[in-house]
This record gives structure tokens, C-alpha cells and sequence, in this order.
């Protein structure tokens, strides 16, 4: 343990920070989640249309509120729209992420290249999220 009173008070900041850089990692952990979730449910979407196994797609769908929506209109037939959804969320997903990752970058918590590296990979598998949507749409 520190005796110097400089270095009790660097113990403390760096506690402090330890705790608000931590949280800041987390929320970054969790808008990449929510984006990789659009995604998943998507293959699922694919994978039951093309083997007419909807409980494993419906079961999906049950896991999170923001896909209620989706659901809807996919078992209302209008699977077209149910797509389209998919791709606002997933859209709306690529930009809390992105907010979260500049965030940290500012803050310090991590550096402005990985923030940028990572923004960078997130819109590659937007474009080609948004691609496989509009290729099975045009299967529809």
C-alpha cells in the first residue's frame, strides 16, 4: 500500500477511471451484440423460409423486443417488410454502435485507430448484411 499522499490519490483516480472505462467497454460490447443479433436473426429468417422450419425462426424472434415488429409482418405473410425491418435495426445498430465507439475513442478509453478500424469492419458487414437482405428479398 501507498504511503505518499500523492500516490493514495493516484490510486483513487485510477480506480475511477478503471470503473468508468469499464462500463464504456461494456456498452461497445453491447451495441456490436445487438448488431451481430440482426444479423443472426436474418440467417435464421433465411434458414426457415428455405426449410419451412418457422419454430426455430419464431423462437428467435421471441428473444428481443426490438424484432416484435418483424414478426408481425412475417407471419402476417409480408416477409418483404419483415426484411426491411431487419435492415432499419440493423442500420440503427451500425450507428449507436458507431456514436459508442467515437465516444470511447474521445474519452481515451480506447485508441482513435481501433475506434476507426472497428467503424470500418462494422460498415463492411452492414453493406453486406444489407446485401443478403436484398438478395433474399428479390427471392421472396
Amino acid at each position: 500500500m501507498a504511503n505518499h499522499k500523492s500516490a493514495l490519490k493516484r490510486i483513487r483516480q485510477n480506480e475511477k477511471r478503471r470503473l468508468r472505462n469499464k462500463a464504456v467497454r461494456t456498452r461497445l460490447r453491447s451495441q456490436r451484440n445487438k448488431f451481430e443479433r440482426a444479423e443472426h436473426v436474418l440467417s435464421v429468417m433465411e434458414r426457415a423460409v428455405a426449410s419451412n422450419y418457422m419454430k426455430e425462426f419464431n423462437n428467435t424472434l421471441s428473444a428481443d423486443s426490438r424484432f416484435e415488429a418483424a414478426a408481425e409482418a412475417f407471419t402476417a405473410g409480408d416477409r418483404a417488410r419483415a426484411v426491411e425491418i431487419f435492415q432499419t435495426i440493423a442500420a440503427d445498430s451500425f450507428r449507436e454502435a458507431q456514436s459508442e465507439l467515437m465516444h470511447a475513442a474521445s474519452k481515451g478509453v480506447i485508441p482513435r485507430a481501433r475506434a476507426s478500424r472497428k467503424t470500418s469492419r462494422l460498415a463492411l458487414r452492414l453493406d453486406a448484411f444489407n446485401a443478403r437482405a436484398e438478395a433474399f428479398k428479390s427471392e421472396l
